[in-house]
């Protein structure tokens, strides 16, 4: 996740991370191995009014690795602009969602429901930019926004999480056009329920 303000900066970041990665490379199992870039987290303040541009960039810097790279993006980035990502020849497929930013894109009345004093995280750090939402709220949006992207790209690889509660959420996800899920908030709140949801990820994904 480049966490510069400014693209010049954020290219700067990606260089690097290269240069370190290639002199530890020797080292790295290379079939076993594959980056992640995050150009959508709240936390850092990422700026979403050029995402396409970000992202096309970093690829263009990372792909120099030979390594698989999704890149991961929230529900604030709309299906058309997830689709020409994916067209960018080094990535190697999605990851939706990441946390949606404090106060964006859920009805205001879901936010004065569960949050009627405002970002709890805000309150901690003012650096957080109030932070951003994950867990349950978030799976009926995450299988919207896998639908309305299957209708445009429909090959395109895609890792699905945001909400992933119990392991029917694992079928809910593959109906609407998921090719795996990723699960975070429920191995903190319900960690008795991780291994049904990766057992029956293996059954309806195999």
């Amino acid at each position: 996740m480049p966490i510069g303000k400014q693209l010049e900066d954020q290219i700067e970041e990606a260089e690097e991370f290269v240069r370190i990665l290639r002199d530890y490379g020797p080292f790295l199992p290379s079939r076993q191995v594959g980056i992640q870039l995050n150009v959508s987290c709240p936390n850092v303040g990422a700026d979403l009014s050029a995402v396409v541009e970000k992202a096309h960039t970093m690829l263009s810097i990372l792909k120099i690795l030979g390594m698989p790279i999704v890149v991961k993006i929230n529900l604030l980035v709309s299906a058309h602009a997830a689709a020409v990502i994916a067209q960018h020849p080094a990535c190697a497929g999605l990851c939706m969602t990441n946390t949606v930013p404090f106060g964006q894109f859920l009805p205001k009345e879901l936010w004065d429901e569960y949050f009627p004093d405002g970002s709890p995280l805000l309150k901690r750090n003012e650096k957080y930019n109030g932070g951003g939402l994950s867990g349950p709220l978030l799976l009926k949006c995450v299988e919207d926004w896998l639908k309305g992207f299957r209708l445009i790209d429909k090959e395109t690889y895609v890792n699905a999480g945001g909400g992933v509660w119990c392991a029917d959420h694992v079928n809910v996800l593959r109906a609407a056009g998921a090719n795996s899920i990723f699960i975070g908030s429920v191995a903190m709140h319900r960690p008795w329920r991780v291994r049904s949801i990766i057992r029956r990820a293996h059954v309806v994904f195999a």
